[in-house]
């Protein structure tokens, strides 16, 4: 029976954050709007979003959202598209940045821990479940003793941007295989390291 996904690129909004580690979630969300030309509009629910069929010749359909609340309150916007939409959290597909995966790296997760990003914790808390999918972005650790909340509201550097650029578009992938081939046969594919991918 065709269903809804509920698909969410975390950022902050503003100009200021654009390039930002953070955003990471906002740019793989444009870069799927590239490929399957669809364009964002809004606000409602506090986010921009856009709506589609899903890609591929799936019979599903896609909500795309981008909250523009600030990271920390991104469950808002998440908990309104779903409740409108009559969707289930393992439908609710989160793009996000994860500094405790290298850079470059991908892994998706059908549900558990937050691992204390607060956009997670913001849609676990409205959701009222865990059970979300997350396609997370590796953005790597900082370096020394730096904060790492100002490294993640830094841009990537030149020497990391090719890496971080070919991160997004893989992410953009694997957010379209959680839809057309099922998050566990995406996740067969996609949280292989690169060496393996190659091999494979």
């Amino acid at each position: 029976m065709p269903k809804t996904w509920i698909v969410v690129g975390l950022g902050n909004p503003g100009s200021e954050y654009e390039d930002t580690r953070h955003n990471v979630g906002f740019r793989v969300l444009d870069l799927l709007a590239s490929e399957y030309r669809f364009r964002f509009k809004g606000p409602r629910h506090e986010a921009r979003f856009a709506e589609s069929d899903a890609p591929r010749g799936s019979r599903d359909s896609v909500v795309w959202i981008k909250p523009q609340t600030y990271m920390n309150l991104s469950g808002r916007s998440v908990r309104s598209f779903v409740e409108e939409h009559d969707a289930r959290p393992e439908n609710v597909i989160v793009v996000v940045d994860d500094l405790d995966l290298d850079l470059g790296r991908i892994r998706i997760r059908e549900k558990g821990s937050t691992g204390g990003h607060r956009g997670l914790e913001s849609i676990a808390q409205l959701l009222r479940s865990k059970d979300y999918v997350r396609v997370r972005v590796g953005i790597g650790r900082p370096p020394g003793r730096k904060d790492a909340a100002d490294w993640v509201l830094e841009p990537f550097g030149r020497d990391e941007k090719v890496e971080a650029d070919i991160a997004e578009v893989t992410a953009r992938d694997a957010v379209t295989a959680c839809i057309t081939d099922g998050v566990v046969a995406a996740m067969n594919v996609f949280n292989r390291a690169p060496s393996e991918a190659s091999d494979g």
